[in-house]
């Protein structure tokens, strides 16, 4: 597959995560809760989350040294993460045009690759099966909403009623992040789709677990062929 040209896209500007989010990319500004009411609180980098409900963080003037250190959850006051510029076909091993993605949406792509991979999902199979399923589910428009009754929002179309969407509002919904995060946070639930070997696999434990739609057998046939678009196979 050739090379797909690269355009510049911009999504930028500070993203806030929920203090009590399961999934925090790495790399994110975590404030913590001052010690003192005078002063401002702790500030350090995510590295990741180890046993007994902790963080683990790399920041200066930790222990008198810039260092690794763990810290509780309940000591979070904040996440933030500054939202780099991505550019449209970054993540070019996908052919997103050929899934028939228009241009304006394919940044979108990008992002979701980008906040899968620093989840920990990095083999090729998981990352399509991923983009196939937010392409068939919104064509990657972060603003899609489903026709009523139903009530889903977004790039993958969490549901407000029985999804992963109850909860939260329409508009946090259709915040890339936000909705990127919360399907992360359930891919990473299912051994399955964790443990997954090949494309097919990958797709069919993406339908089941993550999706959980009614018809699966029909839902894991169209994902697959826009996988399978995606690759050029």
């Amino acid at each position: 597959m050739a090379p797909r040209e690269r355009q510049t896209g911009k999504h930028g500007g500070n993203r806030s995560f929920p203090v009590g989010a399961s999934e925090i990319p790495l790399g994110a500004v975590v404030v913590l809760k001052p010690q003192d009411p005078t002063t401002s609180g702790h500030v350090a980098f995510f590295e990741k989350f180890v046993e007994n409900r902790k963080v683990r963080l790399l920041g200066g003037n930790q222990d008198d040294a810039v260092s690794e250190k763990d810290f509780s959850v309940t000591e979070i006051a904040a996440i933030r993460m500054q939202a780099q510029e991505l550019p449209i076909g970054a993540a070019n091993a996908f052919d997103m045009t050929k899934a028939e993605v228009r241009s304006e949406f394919q940044r979108y792509g990008d992002l979701i690759i980008e906040r899968f991979k620093m989840a920990g999902f990095d083999t090729i199979h998981q990352l399509a099966a991923a983009l196939a399923n937010a392409i068939r589910e919104s064509g990657l428009n972060p603003k899609a909403a489903s026709k009523p009754p139903e009530k889903s929002y977004g790039l993958f179309q969490c549901n407000q009623t029985a999804g992963l969407g109850k909860g939260y509002s329409v508009a946090q919904l259709m915040d890339p992040e936000q909705n990127i995060a919360l399907i992360i946070a359930e891919a990473s639930r299912s051994r399955s789709f964790v443990s997954a070997s090949t494309l097919e696999a990958a797709v069919e434990a993406f339908v089941k677990y993550v999706e959980r739609p009614r018809d699966t057998v029909a839902k894991i046939s169209v994902r697959l062929r826009i996988a399978k678009l995606l690759l050029g196979v």
